[in-house]
């Protein structure tokens, strides 16, 4: 197997085979470096003050094409909100299922999150993607800087009580 072709971010492999030199195959394989982030409108954004909210970022190219498996990205994106009254928690208990997962309309997740809501209150919740990838490859000089946001709430769970004994 060698690399034979090389342009940009595309690359042409060629394996042959040791015996005969006439049987080989090449494959082209491209690829994609995502031009923005978005955030998933499949959950809700508010919930009840003690409880959890869900999270999810997909990811697009530069043509709009969504990635098909973007997972391997989880780790490189970062999660923070304005509040210390939402903190981000990955409760394994709480996993999306991955019918779930795949069923999601803007494309699949490339990163999750799970927030827990202390107090109630508003704030934005961001997800965030910087890399440089010269590291990985000398002639791109390019760098990545994506940003989603989401606007989220907690709100006190709602109570009923009674003003007066009845008596008038």
């Amino acid at each position: 197997m060698e690399l034979f072709r090389q342009r940009g971010l595309e690359a042409t492999v060629k394996v042959l085979s040791t015996f005969d030199s006439q049987n080989f195959d090449e494959v082209i394989v491209e690829v994609s470096i995502p031009s923005s982030l978005l955030m998933s409108q499949n959950f809700p954004v508010e919930t009840v003050v003690g409880s959890h909210l869900q999270a999810a970022v997909t990811m697009k190219t530069l043509n709009g094409a969504s990635f098909s498996r973007c997972d391997a990205f989880n780790s490189l994106i970062k999660w923070k909100t304005g509040s210390e009254s939402f903190v981000i928690a990955n409760a394994t208990s709480e996993m999306m299922m991955l019918d779930e997962l795949r069923s999601m309309e803007s494309g699949p997740p490339c990163s999750r999150a799970y927030i827990y809501t202390s107090s109630p209150g508003r704030t934005m919740l961001q997800a965030t993607l910087a890399k440089e990838f010269h590291y990985f490859d000398k002639s791109l000089s390019d760098s990545i800087d994506l940003k989603a946001t989401l606007s989220i709430g907690a709100y006190l769970p709602p109570s009923v009580r009674q003003d007066s004994d009845g008596n008038h």
